[in-house]
């Protein structure tokens, strides 16, 4: 891949990174102004804030689908389309009705964008460059959501609200100018990996697995299924040419010097495992995935799981809904109670439809994989803590340090250049240590963060709450390759459904953590103002409560990155003192030797 098309790629994940987190918050500042305007309602108002949340949401695990079936260029230029079209519909909405339809095509678009987004990471950019990308579009996230209210209330106030949305439509057609360095199909590896054995690995893997394998199970399979399958129930496939597949009627595997043994459900003689469709020597994805044949990053042909889809939407819908009101008018209210309710037995149908469908929206095989199991639950551990320090540190700032909102948005940018600084020393840092340690270790930073935030008191000034934010974007940066770690054993053909997985676990985590942060805020506010403290102390005996609950939760995410994002082998460092050791002991022993 050459520079500049390089340069284009990540211009375009972190524009559209930064565009569509910005809508998550710039409304906010205006929405006063809205409903004077346009004459609407307090509910038609929660509408307006919390449709482009709700829809984005819903359509996360839908649009990973989509973005394996048709292609990553493809479903990144529609999000683009419609996220743009919407954004100016949005602009010359004259009612409230308007705005709310613009705002959930607007999620509908963005949640087309992400998924894509991040499988163009995992799939499309050279492996040294994939920690840097991820970082960049973090950073992105990160100072959208710290601009999110300055701009708002900028733009309202210099111009009018129209104009928060009218913003979007130059970068979009931004965005769709540098879609052309989307790799229109993968052709192998993209960092010059051949299929050779690097290092002492097996070709096709790493960590000195066997070729095609994970997890150093039998050579072929993975999950414990037969020789000859991979472990999402397809014919293994090899790094180089002439591995066997298993016949289809289960009898022992045949090898050939070049052509399978096996034949194809039609009768037709089945090709070389290690062969693509049109006779070019399969490739490893030279990252530890499992080797697959060229042109495994195109579109991948089947159908959309009609089902999977209306189960999944209904329930991420539903359960994103629930939190939303449920932070604003508490969870005792019948509504909430029976949205939370049935949000829960669509998940529990979802995942029943998913086991017995032949093309399922997600393959639930996926999750046995620990490193993609593990990096969605250190996700959402981690999008509790950050999302919650977020947006009750703005409103900290500004009831009780009494910052206004353009100096309290301004207080999250050392922050973001902290982590656009240290993102490049992230990926050395998991070279040297261990992805699972430096992970870890930066999921301690932020808590350490967050303690520290929380104790900063009612006197605090701005460059007294700075160490601790500055620690949180540190720690960030450290975390960086958490993603592509947890996208290690991913087939590249299922790299959009498990990026939808990683994206909707990320929004859901950030609603939920407003949510958590929040519940316990409000609740211990109202025991101290009972106790007749004044609002400024209940609001701050509040704040630091859930701020530290928020730094619990990324602890465990620290655990669970340590316990299963641990690949077997031993690293830099570990190798470099144990042959170091080594060498001292038998320094040691040759007198005794000589004698």
């Amino acid at each position: 891949m050459g520079r500049a098309r390089l340069f284009a790629l990540l211009a375009l994940l972190t524009l559209t990174g930064f565009v569509t987190t910005l809508d998550n918050t710039v409304i906010n500042v205006a929405l006063p102004t809205v409903q004077r305007e346009l004459g609407l309602s307090v509910t038609d108002l929660e509408w307006v804030a919390g449709s482009y949340v709700l829809s984005f949401g819903a359509l996360l695990l839908p649009a990973g689908r989509l973005t394996d079936l048709l292609g990553r260029r493809s479903v990144v230029a529609t999000g683009i389309v419609v996220f743009t079209a919407a954004s100016a519909a949005a602009a010359v909405a004259d009612s409230g009705g308007t705005l709310v339809a613009a705002r959930t095509v607007q999620g509908v678009g963005a949640a087309l964008v992400i998924p894509a987004s991040l499988a163009v990471v995992a799939a499309d950019l050279p492996a040294h460059r994939r920690s840097t990308a991820v970082g960049l579009w973090t950073s992105a996230l990160a100072v959208a959501l710290a601009l999110g209210p300055v701009v708002g209330g900028y733009v309202t106030e210099r111009w009018s609200w129209e104009w928060v949305f009218a913003l979007n439509v130059p970068f979009g057609l931004l965005a769709l100018l540098l879609v052309p360095s989307v790799p229109a199909r993968s052709s192998g590896p993209v960092d010059g990996d051949s299929a050779r054995p690097k290092g002492g690995e097996s070709a096709g893997t790493a960590g000195g697995e066997s070729a095609g394998t994970a997890g150093g199970e039998s050579a072929g399979t993975a999950g414990g299924e037969s020789a000859g399958t991979a472990g999402y129930g397809r014919p293994a496939q090899s790094a180089g040419g002439g591995s066997a597949e298993s016949a289809s009627d289960g009898r022992p595997p045949k090898s050939t010097g070049g052509q399978s043994a096996g034949t194809a459900d039609d009768g037709r003689p089945a090709q070389s495992a290690g062969t693509a469709s049109v006779g070019r020597p399969a490739q490893s994805a030279g990252d530890g995935r499992p080797a697959q044949s060229a042109g495994v990053g195109g579109p991948v042909r089947g159908g959309m799981d009609l089902p999977g889809v209306w189960w999944s939407v209904l329930s991420l819908y539903l359960l994103t809904y629930g939190l939303v009101r449920g932070g604003e008018h508490g969870f005792t209210s019948a509504p909430v109670r029976l949205c939370l309710g049935v949000a829960a037995l669509a998940a529990c149908v979802f995942v029943v439809v998913e086991a017995r469908t032949e093309r399922p929206l997600v393959d639930l095989r996926l999750l046995r994989d620990r490193f993609l199991t593990g990096g969605v639950l250190a996700q959402m551990l981690w999008g509790i803590g950050v999302n919650g320090v977020f947006f009750f540190t703005a409103l900290y700032l500004q009831r009780v340090l009494g910052f206004s909102p353009t100096r309290a948005g301004l207080a999250f940018l050392p922050l973001a250049g902290a982590l656009l600084l240290c993102t490049p020393l992230a990926e050395r840092a998991a070279r040297t240590l261990g992805a699972h340690v430096s992970i870890s270790v930066g999921l301690g930073l932020v808590a350490l963060g967050l303690l520290y935030v929380s104790g900063t008191g009612p006197r605090a000034g701005y460059w007294d709450v700075q160490p601790g934010l500055l620690l949180i974007g540190v720690g960030s940066a450290l975390t960086t390759p958490l993603t592509v770690r947890s996208l290690l054993r991913v087939p590249q053909a299922r790299t959009g459904m498990a990026t939808g997985l990683l994206s909707a676990a990320r929004e859901v985590s950030g609603v939920f953590g407003v949510v958590l942060v929040g519940v316990v805020l409000t609740r211990r506010e109202r025991s101290e103002l009972r106790a007749g403290a004044d609002p400024r102390s209940a609001f701050l005996e509040g704040y630091d409560l859930g701020l530290r609950l928020a730094a619990a939760c990324v602890l465990a995410g620290a655990v669970v990155t340590l316990l299963t994002l641990h690949q077997r082998g031993r690293h830099r460092r570990v190798r470099r003192l144990r042959d170091r050791h080594r060498s001292v002991v038998e320094r040691e022993r040759l007198p005794v030797a000589g004698k």
